[in-house]
């Protein structure tokens, strides 16, 4: 099984330094980078692309920007599980459910909406399960709330899909959404999950 691990891809994101020409350019090198990464997933035949956090630069873009980051992701051959982050939560102004993302995207860009496990298409015995963000601060470890809802399953690769710092490498650790690097290692000896992805 191979899959492509992007995040943090904060379309939208401006540059306030940038003269008006290179801030166009700049946003465009964003949506570029979406048909790229398609093609790079063609090239070596990847099953399916994640995106773990952020690729929203926030949940207030323009129409405009919205299409247009449709569109190259409509574009991608594979599936693409599109993680909600500190960005662009899952909250009551959020993009993922924004009558333009329900209309323009296609079936398989799926967003991670909560933690139940969810099937790669056309792929055998493979889920991928999120930990989504639905606020700015969230005020528990998100990556633990879903493996603690998680049950065993013998015989299926389980890919955790995790936005944010783990506690070996943050700076503060007094913020309840860091995450716990000691669980995540107790759930790979376990077998509870497979694979861990961070954006």
């Amino acid at each position: 099984m191979k899959f492509i691990h992007t995040s943090d891809r904060q379309i939208g994101m401006t540059r306030a330094f940038l003269s008006q020409e290179a801030a166009a350019r700049y946003s465009q090198a964003r949506i570029d980078a979406i048909r790229a990464l398609g093609h790079l997933a063609e090239e070596h035949e990847a099953s399916f692309m994640v995106v773990a956090g952020d690729v929203f630069e926030s949940n207030q873009l323009s129409a405009q920007t919205l299409s247009r980051a449709l569109d190259a992701l409509n574009s991608v051959p594979v599936p693409v599980f599109l993680l909600p982050g500190n960005h662009d939560p899952l909250d009551a102004s959020t993009l993922f459910r924004s009558k333009a993302f329900r209309e323009q995207a296609r079936s398989h860009i799926i967003v991670v909406e909560n933690s139940e496990p969810i099937p790669v298409p056309r792929l055998a015995n493979v889920e991928v399960v999120g930990a989504p963000w639905f606020s700015k601060r969230p005020g528990v470890d998100l990556c633990a709330q879903a493996l603690k809802a998680l049950e065993p399953a013998p015989g299926v690769s389980r890919i955790l899909l995790g936005h944010g710092q783990v506690d070996s490498l943050s700076p503060d650790h007094s913020q309840p959404g860091v995450i716990s690097q000691a669980l995540l290692e107790q759930a790979l000896a376990e077998r509870l999950i497979q694979y861990v992805v961070f954006g």
